[in-house]
């Protein structure tokens, strides 16, 4: 953990200049640590680890994802890790690590481009090769599912480290031809030579068998899920290029399979990948159009049915023929840089809506709104609630905000970022709840009144004995922080009761119906047959 510990957190503009920053006395020995701020990396660093450190920041800002730099100052090695915090900045953290993992070059900048690009150079040579000799190739993009969360609520270096450890298992395996890093939570192998697809299927089980194995990190242990997609040569692609996009395409689908983790390409994926570019574009036009909307849904005591909050989805009316819910399209807004937009558009539209749902304001009713996680993680998400409440368009108390556990998870500081909110009368709900992303004593540091369960686990509950065993550990968890627990999937009086007697206090679904853009009447409880 003391090696964990960063020497330099800074928030950086595009140009290289430093906008707020914590540390830097040991780094910086000649500057005044208290004047840091408004220098440039060229005025604190060497020039030739300052253009390190900015292309590092560019690609970060540029990508709207990370970026890490290695550099060497004075014989001193570095670490820097870069994250986009809106259009034009990123937040920098500077460490100076003990040992690097292995698969860390000494220098330079290390993003999923880099490592992409040496992968694709050696597959690009071997692809060629096979193609002169007529040998068999297969590109497999390997996704490990649970490292993401190992770096997000440990730390990045662990995650690091344990990728590292999965990767040299397969460039020691003398059956893949060459093996790289696509991202953090993204391998590619690359198999030549086998006979049949029977023997490959074979082979690559064994690599999902390899992956799956606990990695040993000191006194600890961790473990990811592996699914694998695979593209061959000739039937799939001509060269690395759409080997790789067809080899991710079926994993994807590997991802969202049961059973085995593996799965080929097929026809079928490449007309469902078109299908998702036409639906990417019709939701920039739609956006651009101002055709989506809002859906409020009532929210309220499992036992008197008592309505206490509105809370705000996003829909897509008559998208494809049909009324798109955010679980639609969600995924592709994130994937292809729209979330931040989508959600600054939600509150914008939620703004509008207010005055047709007719809040009493007496009644303690809240507006519940929440943010996607980029819209969290930038700098406009403050800035745009505090203009909503400053506008006196509604009070403090009639409002909360939704984050999601994921998304909490993923925020560098969610106190300064929510206690201001909370500290003016506004209401906090950890949203998706059960998915294990953060931890419990961060949760009691942080001023949240409930806690809303995920709607996945409280709807499976209704057939499984372990999901409904969860959901009642859920709500023990929010009882014992003093938090109120939210049920999500309450749609019928089974479900009610259901969740009731596992501890939830408050519901979100159909049973108590759903509210229009209209002023919704007999608010105070639940519309009955």
């Amino acid at each position: 953990m003391i090696e964990a510990i960063p020497d330099f957190v800074a928030f950086l503009r595009r140009d290289g200049a430093v906008l707020r920053h914590l540390g830097g006395r040991r780094l910086f020995p000649g500057h005044d640590a208290r004047a840091l701020a408004g220098q440039s990396l060229f005025a604190l660093w060497p020039e030739p680890a300052a253009t390190q450190l900015r292309q590092g920041l560019r690609h970060a800002i540029a990508s709207r994802g990370s970026a890490e730099v290695f550099f060497t100052v004075e014989g001193q090695r570095h670490e820097a890790q870069f994250t986009a915090r809106g259009p034009d900045r990123a937040l920098c953290v500077i460490r100076e690590p003990s040992r690097p993992p292995a698969d860390q070059p000494r220098e330079g900048v290390r993003g999923g481009d880099g490592s992409r690009r040496e992968f694709f150079a050696r597959l690009k040579v071997l692809a060629a090769d096979c193609v002169l000799r007529e040998r068999s190739l297969a590109v497999c993009v390997v996704h490990l599912d649970g490292i993401g969360e190992i770096g997000r609520i440990i730390d990045y270096s662990v995650s690091r480290q344990v990728n590292a450890a999965l990767l040299h298992r397969l460039s020691a395996d003398a059956a893949a031809s060459c093996a790289g890093r696509l991202s953090e939570s993204l391998l590619a192998i690359a198999v030549s030579g086998f006979p049949d697809r029977e023997a490959l299927t074979a082979l690559v089980a064994s690599h999902l068998a390899t992956l799956a194995a606990p990695v040993q990190l000191g006194d600890a242990t961790f473990s990811v899920s592996p699914s694998i997609g695979i593209a061959l040569l000739g039937d799939d692609g001509d060269g690395p290029k759409p080997l790789l996009e067809h080899a991710e395409a079926a994993m994807l689908e590997a991802r969202r399979g049961s059973g085995a983790k593996l799965h080929f390409y097929t026809p079928a994926l490449r007309e469902r990948s078109l299908a998702r570019l036409d639906l990417e574009r019709e939701l920039r036009d739609a956006l651009a159009a101002d055709e989506l909307s809002l859906r409020y849904v009532r929210r309220g005591d499992l036992e008197t049915g008592r309505v206490s909050a509105l809370c705000a989805y996003l829909q897509w009316p008559q998208a494809l023929g049909r009324d798109l819910r955010a679980a639609d399209f969600l995924p592709i807004a994130e994937s292809s840089g729209l979330a931040l937009q989508l959600s600054r558009w939600a509150l914008r539209r939620l703004r509008q809506d207010l005055p047709a749902l007719g809040l009493d304001p007496a009644s303690g009713l809240r507006i519940s709104f929440g943010a996607l996680r980029q819209h969290l993680a930038s700098d406009d998400f403050g800035v745009d609630v505090a203009d909503w409440l400053d506008s006196g368009e509604i009070d403090a108390g009639a409002l909360e905000l939704r984050v999601a556990e994921k998304a909490l998870a993923g925020l560098p500081a969610p106190g300064r970022l929510l206690r201001p909110f909370a500290e003016r009368g506004v209401s906090l709900v950890v949203d998706e709840f059960g998915r294990g992303y953060t931890s419990l004593p961060r949760l009691a540091r942080l001023p949240f009144r409930g806690l809303q369960i995920d709607r996945a686990l409280a709807l499976a509950s209704r057939q499984d004995p372990v999901a409904l065993r969860a959901t009642r550990a859920a709500a023990g968890v929010a009882a014992a922080l003093g938090l109120v627990p939210i049920a999500a999937g309450v749609d019928d009086e089974a479900d009610r009761e259901r969740l009731r007697s596992a501890g939830c206090t408050e519901g979100l679904g159909d049973w108590l119906g759903e509210a229009s853009r209209a002023a919704p009447a007999a608010l105070g409880h639940r519309a009955r047959a």
